[in-house]
């Protein structure tokens, strides 16, 4: 099968969807790779490295659409590629259709066949693509949290560590599961007092095995997420918010009670989400203030490390990129499951149910539609 690597054009990405050494592993399986010039850059590596496996350098998107069925890609379908989509294309990326309409829509109309990795599941009914970029992101979280605190970043100037004659800095995390445990892990690793709410049970005993006893293990109810927010330094929401459910963890009321000089950073930064006053910026502009509070909610934080990020999804997707190249997308999904799980559009008609309510718009079956 042929297939296609972007560049990607989403504000501060540097990850590639598939390295050298995975490219050289599908040219080995007889499939041909077309990359967009410098594509991989962003995460070292080189025109230069693609080449020597077999791949094809291709100077622009357009070009890699027409030559290409599969296209694997990091992040969303951005607005200048939609009118490269067509009828014979299987788009495989983190697509978030469920936050991003006119994405949608472009998919629909194309009639491709699109899965997003974060809808992939596996027989332990974990999301085995989102995992990984959610712990990283939560990683990230904490570190960009510790940066953003400097007196030059903007911030009131509190080092995120516990330093002796001082108080140890605080710092909660709102949502136990795999991003929310990498963050409080972090923080504290670094000597901080972590608060770690949630109401997964499940998750806030892996919590328990996985952080220092010193770390405070909470069930999440408002009151006591605003009671741990009141005192913190660094808050670090990790909540994906149902978009049909009312309500926030922490309502823009509540920001005037935060201690002064405190920092939210909403890995998760859905509008209308946990945190009401959240919305997704960028790296090049991360941050904006709300009653004095700064808030720092890039959606696409494990790009700030482009290479790490790209041999951790590269590793983890090949196995995917494998079977749709070798079976062709409907046996693949005849045959898969848990990436039938994935699908977001196919045929034209819309495959995700919750995605369908938000939009008002038909739900068909991946199922029913390969039958």
């Amino acid at each position: 099968m042929k297939i296609g690597i972007l560049k990607e054009t989403k504000n501060g990405e540097q990850r590639v969807a598939c390295t050298p050494q995975s490219a050289s592993v599908l040219i080995e399986a007889n499939h041909d790779i077309y990359i967009q010039s410098e594509a991989g850059l962003g995460s070292g590596f080189t025109n230069r490295e693609y080449e020597k496996v077999g791949a094809v350098i291709c100077q622009n998107a357009e070009q890699v659409y027409k030559e290409s069925i599969l296209i694997y890609k990091v992040k969303e379908i951005e607005e200048c590629d939609y009118p490269y989509l067509k009828e014979h294309h299987i788009i495989l990326s983190f697509l978030h259709t469920n936050s991003n309409e006119e994405e949608m829509r472009a998919l629909l109309a194309s009639q491709c066949l699109a899965i997003a990795y974060e809808d992939i599941t596996d027989e332990a009914g974990e999301f085995p693509v989102l995992k990984p970029m959610s712990e990283l992101a939560g990683k990230v979280a904490f570190i960009e949290g510790l940066s953003q605190l400097q007196s030059t970043q903007g911030g009131v100037g509190i080092l995120l560590n516990s330093i002796l004659g001082l108080p140890t800095p605080r710092v909660v995390v709102i949502g136990p599961g795999h991003a929310g445990r990498a963050a409080a892990e972090l923080a504290a690793a670094f000597g901080n007092h972590v608060i770690l709410l949630g109401r997964g049970l499940a998750n806030l005993e892996k919590a328990q095995q996985l952080l220092p006893q010193t770390t405070d293990l909470l069930y999440a109810t408002k009151e006591t997420v605003r009671c741990a927010c009141s005192e913190a330094d660094l808050i670090i929401n990790c909540v994906l918010w149902p978009k049909n459910r009312e309500g926030h963890l922490i309502e823009a009321s509540d920001l005037k009670k935060l201690k002064t000089g405190c920092l939210i950073v909403d890995v998760s930064c859905d509008e209308g989400g946990a945190i009401e006053s959240s919305y997704a910026t960028t790296i090049s502009n991360p941050t904006y203030e709300v009653a004095g509070i700064r808030h720092y909610c890039v959606d696409n934080l494990p790009a700030l490390y482009g290479r790490t990020a790209t041999l951790v999804l590269s590793n983890v997707t090949l196995p995917y990129v494998l079977e749709l190249a070798s079976k062709g997308g409907r046996q693949a999904l005849i045959d898969n499951p848990h990436l039938r799980q994935g699908v977001s559009t196919y045929k034209g008609k819309l495959t995700l149910e919750e995605t369908a309510r938000k939009y008002n718009r038909e739900y068909c079956s991946v199922v029913d539609i390969l039958n």
